[in-house]
């Protein structure tokens, strides 16, 4: 997702496959309806290559 590279795979499905093998205790939690909140922000320019930080070692110069 940071660089774009966004799977076309349908949420959808992908919750319904989700709901199935999530354990009874943690139903209170699951939202059965179908709404899709599509949230959109401003990108000037995706990055080619994504740089990690170790946040645990000194710090980044």
């Amino acid at each position: 997702m940071l660089t774009n590279d966004i799977s076309s795979a349908s949420l959808l499905n992908k919750k319904e496959e989700l709901i199935e093998v999530i354990p009874e205790e943690y139903e209170d939690f699951i939202e059965y309806d179908g709404e899709i909140t599509h949230i959109s922000f401003p990108v000037l320019q995706y990055p080619t290559k994504v740089k990690s930080l170790k946040l645990g070692q000194a710090p980044y110069n």
